[in-house]
């Protein structure tokens, strides 16, 4: 991809910086340089780019990364090309490969690789086979390869719609909160705040814009998605608190220290490590304090139809097949033990 935003600047130390934005990785990429004829050369030769297309090499001696900023060209609606995160795992390991020199033992470590670090689960692995299929169909399409490296590469039948929801009581939501709020104050607090107040999704806390809080009437609106209507609900005193310290980086609330967005993977990673910092063993995650949200409303007497407005469903129906059977009775606030002088 052609580099973007060229900057050419000295460094107090005497030496010089020559950064880019790359579009494919969606990154700053910086080289530094001890003389300035080599960091003037280097600056020319960003400036000089010239597309694949009209370089005259045979592409099967290009190197990945550059086929792949070809493919993005080509294929810009890609499902690839919308993963940053997996385009820089993937180039990390073979941005300087040759076509013919990724193998299938390369592709089975790679996935090793991403499943150690980020304990992918079978379905996720497979979906990251797919994204990266479209880029090896492409080059077969193209005469760069035979065959994809991949097409022997099987993942397992997955257990991800097999998992149960996991009910985590009042008493442990409040126990992990006291420690996000002394372990991590301005990251993981706020957002375990707003799931455990609002039962929100994980699709809200990426999406959430500063446009969105209220917080003279002390309140939140949280977008609508796939099955779930637009809500506003109201936040605690101490919710508000934690997110005015959050520094404005850009629109969205949740963001990394460049002020991009976050993504899904970073959230349950910095969970996992929350967890084991404070040693919590019970395997919960967003999702289940969502739906320990539904459960610990309901099990405290509250009204089934306040919390399908909560949960954002389109009609209480979907709430009562989902949490229905949680409803408690009136009689079950009572401890009775037995009726006065009768024994019985």
């Amino acid at each position: 991809m052609k580099p973007i935003d060229i900057r050419y600047y000295p460094l107090p130390n005497g030496e010089f910086v020559v950064s880019y934005f790359n579009s494919l990785k969606r990154e700053r990429i910086a080289e530094t340089f001890k003389e300035e004829w080599k960091a003037t050369e280097a600056y020319n030769r960003f400036r000089m780019w010239k597309p694949i297309k009209e370089q005259r090499r045979p592409l099967k001696e290009y190197s990945v990364e550059e086929l792949l900023g070809l493919y993005a060209e080509e294929v810009p609606d890609a499902s690839l090309i919308r993963s940053p995160q997996l385009i820089r795992d993937f180039l990390n390991q073979f941005a300087i490969y040759r076509p013919s020199q990724i193998d299938e033992l390369g592709m089975r470590s790679f996935y090793q690789r991403q499943k150690l670090e980020y304990d992918y689960t079978s379905h996720s692995l497979a979906t990251r086979k797919y994204q990266l299929q479209g880029f090896f169909k492409w080059m077969t399409s193209r005469g760069i390869i035979g065959d994809s490296p991949q097409s022997k590469i099987t993942m397992g039948r997955s257990k991800i719609y097999k998992r149960k929801h996991i009910w985590v009581k009042p008493k442990q939501i409040e126990e992990a909160l006291e420690g996000a709020k002394r372990l991590s104050p301005g990251y993981l607090y706020p957002i375990l705040l707003l799931v455990c107040e609002t039962a929100a999704k994980t699709h809200d806390i990426l999406e959430l814009k500063w446009r969105d809080l209220d917080f003279g009437a002390a309140r939140v609106v949280l977008r609508d998605g796939e099955k779930i209507q637009t809500r506003i609900l109201p936040i605690s005193e101490n919710l508000v608190a934690a997110l005015k310290v959050l520094e404005q980086l850009s629109e969205y609330v949740f963001t990394n220290l460049e002020g991009r967005p976050l993504y899904k993977h970073c959230l349950v990673r910095e969970l996992r490590i929350l967890k084991r910092q404070l040693k919590i063993e019970q395997d919960w995650v967003y999702r289940d304090l969502r739906y320990s949200f539904a459960v610990n409303f309901l099990k405290a007497g509250r009204d089934i139809n306040e919390l399908q407005k909560i949960m954002g469903h389109q009609h209480v129906r979907m709430t009562e097949e989902l949490y229905g059977r949680f409803k408690v009775s009136r009689a079950e606030f009572f401890e009775v033990s037995g009726v006065p002088e009768t024994g019985n």
